[in-house]
């Protein structure tokens, strides 16, 4: 990213060309730059089309007749552009009767070469005449655009050969060859743009305070933080989430951060604004989060470009001379970095900064600091979605280190545990390595909780270094190993390796200089099945059943492919499989496999718990290899906030017809094996609160549940994950308030609930809890008659168009409404505030 230019005057870009002056002797091809993409003589901005023009000038004395001349476009430090255009000009090209270019490796990276051949073909009728002596303009323009990851990086045109007929020469009319100059190569650098880009959903911030350009203003000087927005998307702007941080590189310390909204921004987002801070105290990092969302308003129009908030702070003499910094950042719980455009999607909107204040302008360090495990030995399988280990050989569990903070870590404890709810294991062997002892001179240490080989082993590892380095700058290593050997009473339990923190003083952190601390990164846990030992073979002919992954919001029939593993042709198989708890058989299908022409029967039979699929073939055709036999279409519900594994199972039966069996081309039987634990059908779980299924909650979520509860729309992923107030009726107003509260105000977090499918409710709250209404002159009143405080309320009315509603219950509160389900769907709460309906008897709506 970039830093902005700090100006004090009000000043205009323009965009120039910039030529090359020619002297009167000047014979050959010299290069000039246009398009919105030249910002000077040696910068390029990003998302702008830059045009290098080609120029021929021909002062020789005679006419030329051919030309070859190669250009090459290059990065040496990563830049990218589009794939370049060509474009020749047709009062050149008129001048030969032969034109041809050359494309050598143009992809947009590293080189990419252009070559141009003109030739006046004497043996053509229409030879054309050439370039006449004098001749001077424009012949060609080849033009692209880099993005905005090339900024920083620069890029060259230059000259080239290409080819063996590609040297850089001109051919007279008297057949002799002559080198044309070449005004030189041209670098330029790729810069940010100032402007407003061409970009979904670009967000620029611009920070303007007192003082000297580019240094933080002293004497108790206020500094502003101005937060842009930039929409340019073709689409109005319908919720938003955006954080950002303050801090300083160097240890400044500031007042707390004072944020505010701009005058009428409400008209944008008439659901509500909120400002959130958090660890907010003038030093270390200073968290602000911003959001917003609309109902019945338009938005944030799309083509505006407007300061929506303010981030405020002031400084004293003191810090003069050291940084202040504003970055965006993630914040707790669902700040998430979004904007959504309600059902024309949502997009992360483009972020320029950090931008730094400092004397000496600093920049943010690169933060890598990291501990990741890996398993070895002869028991180690995988760990990822399907990941296991085998039972009853050992397996070491390594844990690597990686310290790239730029300074060295004296100092760490980090834990780590092995849990399972069924598995048992071995009594776990803890080791480090010794140069540990070296770089950790004051001591390196091992401690173990609990280690008893079921439930959860807890190891914790530390060390201190007076005179060592400890984990210096640069360090990837092992540091331990755990090893141990799973039970075979384990097989099918699931096992996981994770961090952990451990007693009394066990946190999971490194220091480094100057006292300060810093939590490593995690890439774990790290999950896995204890299979049995000869399960990673399978038999000679054996019948699998596909690993798939599915997302919780595959709501209809998901499929999984049968398959057979064989070593001998085959043309029938009978294959009983035993139908899972919590699964319901779709149907069973082999349309567009290689067994569609053969005849398929299948019966499932929920009493008896298996579907039985016979497959055979009687014009002769056989199976041979890895054939996809068919496909298994089933349906089951996903689980809250956790993840479901089946394992397919085929059932044994004393009636030989629903057993397990190929027929081979012989008309023999075949028994394949199978091992269920091979593979399996993962279930993802839904997130409560995450309602559209992207695996987050945030101001998507709430646009997705408005438009379901007061609007016809189908953007809900799981109906559990919007039932999330843990009340299991819904998901209602309820759902909605408790969501606003979480996002905004500090909510409790979304629970799993279970949404009642009876066909009676009873009363959440009282029997006394009563809705009525009175009708005069025309209007209906509602009246409402509660003996508590409501945070809200629903109200479902019989009928099919929209009704003009007045507010009664006072200014405070927010009403939602649209049809569904053709009936009028109505919402009364206050948005903004956790305002409530007051317990006693009076008029809330007017119709």
């Amino acid at each position: 990213m970039f830093k902005k230019r700090q100006v004090l005057s009000i000043f205009l870009i323009v965009f120039v060309s910039f030529f090359i002056t020619l002297t009167a002797s000047f014979a050959g091809v010299y290069m000039t730059v246009t398009g919105p993409g030249v910002c000077s003589n040696n910068e390029i901005i990003p998302n702008q089309q830059v045009n290098f023009n080609i120029f021929y000038h021909n002062n020789f004395q005679n006419q030329i007749h051919g030309t070859a001349n190669g250009f090459v476009l290059y990065s040496q430090d990563g830049a990218t552009w589009t794939s370049p255009y060509v474009d020749t000009l047709p009062i050149y090209t008129s001048l030969f009767n032969t034109n041809i270019i050359h494309w050598l490796s143009v992809d947009g990276q590293y080189a990419d070469t252009i070559g141009f051949i003109n030739i006046v073909n004497q043996l053509d009728p229409d030879p054309g005449e050439g370039m006449f002596p004098g001749y001077d303009t424009i012949v060609a323009i080849i033009s692209t655009t880099f993005d905005n990851s090339s900024v920083g990086t620069t890029f060259c045109v230059d000259s080239t050969s290409f080819l063996s007929e590609g040297d850089w020469n001109w051919s007279n009319s008297m057949g002799t060859l002559v080198i044309p100059s070449w005004s030189g190569q041209r670098c330029f650098t790729i810069v940010p743009d100032t402007t407003i880009p061409d970009t979904m959903g670009y967000t620029e911030v611009s920070i303007t305070a007192e003082g000297a350009i580019g240094a933080v203003p002293t004497n108790s000087g206020e500094i502003t933080f101005n937060i842009h927005y930039t929409n340019v998307s073709g689409f109005d702007l319908q919720g938003f989430t955006n954080g950002f941080k303050v801090y300083s590189t160097d240890g400044a310390v500031w007042s707390p951060l004072v944020a505010d909204t701009v005058p009428g921004i409400g008209n944008y987002f008439d659901y509500g604004v909120f400002i959130n801070e958090f660890s907010n105290d003038g030093f270390g990092e200073d968290t602000i989060g911003l959001g917003g969302v609309k109902m019945y308003s338009d938005g944030f129009p799309t083509q505006n470009n407007e300061i929506l908030f303010t981030i405020k702070t002031t400084v004293d003499s003191a810090q003069d001379g050291k940084t202040i910094c504003i970055d965006s950042v993630f914040y707790p719980p669902t700040g998430s970095w979004l904007w959504s455009f309600g059902p024309d999607g949502d997009t992360n909107p483009n972020w320029s900064g950090p931008y730094c204040y400092t004397i000496n302008t600093g920049t943010d360090p690169q933060v890598d600091a990291s501990i990741s495990m890996y398993m070895t030995g002869p028991g180690a399988g995988t760990f990822d979605t399907s990941g296991f280990v085998f039972a009853g050989l050992p397996v070491t569990f390594n844990v690597a280190t990686v310290n790239n903070l730029g300074a060295n870590i004296p100092g760490f404890t980090n834990g780590f545990v092995l849990q399972s709810d069924s598995a048992t294991w071995s009594q776990p062997v803890l080791e480090y390595n010794s140069f540990l002892d070296t770089l950790f001179d004051f001591g390196y240490f091992l401690n173990e909780f609990s280690v008893d080989g079921h439930l959860a082993d807890t190891f914790g590892v530390g060390g201190i270094a007076i005179y060592g380095t400890g984990f210096y700058n640069g360090f990837n290593a092992d540091i331990v190993s755990i090893t141990t050997t799973f039970s075979e009473q384990s097989i099918g339990s699931m096992v996981c390796f994770d961090s952990a923190f451990y007693p009394p003083t066990g946190y999971w952190l490194w220091s480094y200089s100057g006292g300060n601390a810093i939590t490593p990164n995690w890439n774990g846990p790290y999950c896995f099945m204890v299979m049995p030992s000869d399960s990673g073979q399978l038999a000679h002919d054996s019948l699998i059943i596909e690993s798939n992954t599915f997302s919780p919001c595959d709501n209809d029939c998901i499929s999984v492919a049968v398959k057979a593993k064989l070593t001998q042709p085959i043309k029938g198989a009978t294959v009983p499989i035993q139908i899972p708890y919590g699964v319901e058989i779709c149907s069973v299908s082999n349309t567009g496999l290689i067994t569609e022409d053969w005849n398929l029967e299948y019966n499932i039979n929920y009493q008896e718990g298996y579907v039985l699929v016979g497959l055979f073939n009687l014009v002769g055709d056989i199976l041979e290899g890895e054939p996809t036999l068919f496909n298994l279409e089933f349906k089951t519900t996903p689980l809250c906030d956790s993840t479901n594994w089946i394992y397919w199972d085929t059932t044994l039966s004393n009636d030989q017809s629903r057993r397990l069996l190929f027929s081979s081309a012989q008309n023999l039987p075949v028994h394949p094996g199978f091992n269920k634990y091979r593979d399996a059908s993962t279930i993802l779980g839904y997130l409560p609160g995450d309602i559209n299924g992207d695996g987050e909650r945030n101001i998507t979520d709430l646009t997705c549940l408005i438009d379901y509860l007061f609007n016809e729309s189908n953007c809900i992923c799981n109906l559990g994950a919007a039932n999330m107030n843990g009340d299991c009726y819904g998901p209602d107003i309820s759902d909605l308030t408790f969501f606003v509260d979480y996002l905004f105000l500090n909510g409790s977090t979304p629970m799993c609930s279970y949404t009642w499918t009876g066909n009676s409710l009873a009363p959440k709250l009282s029997s006394d809890l009563s809705i009525g209404y009175l009708c005069e002159s025309g209007k209906t009143t509602i009246y409402l008659n509660s003996p508590v405080d409501l945070r809200g309320v629903q109200l479902t009315l019989n009928s099919q168009t929209e009704i003009n509603l007045n507010n009664l219950a006072g200014e405070n509160f927010d009403i939602l409404h649209g049809i569904k389900n053709n009936s009028l769907q109505i919402g009364l709460t206050d948005l903004n505030n956790p305002s409530l309906l007051k317990s006693g008897s009076y008029p809330i709506l007017e119709l």
